[in-house]
C-alpha cells in the first residue's frame, strides 16, 4: 500500500510540474483526499484495494485520452508514464496483460465479495 502511494504521489508531482509551467493554479487540499485517507484506514485492505484497481481501470482509457488529444509533448510523456505504471498495477503474475478485471476478482474472491 505504501509504494502504491508513493506511487500516485509521484504521479500528482508530474501533473502538479505541468499545471505550475502552464499558470494553473494547484489545490492546497482536497476533500477527497481527506476521504480516501479517512476510508484507506476505516475499510478492511482487500475493499480499499479493490477501490485502487477500479482508479487504475478508469485512469487507463483517460489518460489515453488525454495523451492522444494534448498538443503538448511533456504531457504526452506524462501520460505516458502514466499508462505504463498503470499496467503494472495492473498486471497478474502469469496473467493476461492489463488484467485489472482479473485483479479486481482476486480482490473479490479474497474479501468473499464475488
Amino acid at each position: 500500500m505504501a509504494l502504491f502511494i508513493q506511487e500516485e504521489n509521484r504521479h500528482s508531482h508530474w501533473l502538479g510540474e505541468f499545471l505550475k509551467a502552464q499558470g494553473y493554479p494547484l489545490l492546497r487540499s482536497c476533500w477527497t483526499d481527506a476521504v480516501f485517507r479517512v476510508a484507506r484506514k476505516l475499510l478492511g485492505f482487500g475493499l480499499m484495494a479493490a477501490v485502487l484497481v477500479c482508479a487504475e481501470i478508469v485512469a487507463v482509457p483517460y489518460y489515453t485520452a488525454v495523451r492522444e488529444m494534448t498538443g503538448s509533448a511533456w504531457l504526452r510523456v506524462i501520460c505516458t508514464r502514466l499508462l505504463s505504471d498503470a499496467g503494472d498495477a495492473l498486471a497478474i503474475p502469469g496473467g493476461e496483460p492489463g488484467g485489472g478485471v482479473a485483479a479486481l476478482e482476486i480482490v473479490a474472491d479474497v474479501e468473499g465479495l464475488s
